[in-house]
């Protein structure tokens, strides 16, 4: 399931966690089956809350950060793509100068 979540989604973000951390890990999974840096975290022993915490903010930050880029990018195309109009129009247009 991650393998796949993982090429759907190849450019988002990731982060890899282990809830309930402070709990052995159930039965046939092995350690060497949870993936290399896993964040592991558990709410009862307060195991890396803080890490979890700051790297969800580190996301949600970078995310703004992209999206606030995004608009401007768009912005800015659709006031290129206006003054392209306008030029076009003016391009085309009779010339009316009177020469005499």
């Amino acid at each position: 399931m991650r393998d796949e979540l993982r090429t759907q989604f190849p450019d988002r973000p990731w982060l890899d966690v282990r809830s309930k951390a402070d709990l052995p890990l159930a039965d046939g999974i092995e350690p060497d089956m949870v993936p290399q840096g896993t964040l592991e975290v558990s709410v009862v022993d307060d195991t890396n809350i803080d890490e979890l915490k700051a790297r969800m903010t580190a996301f949600a930050v970078d995310e703004g950060a992209l999206l606030a880029n995004q608009e401007k990018a768009k912005q800015a195309e659709e006031v290129a793509q206006a003054e392209l109009a306008q030029a076009e129009l003016a391009a085309a247009a009779p010339d009316t100068a009177f020469s005499g």
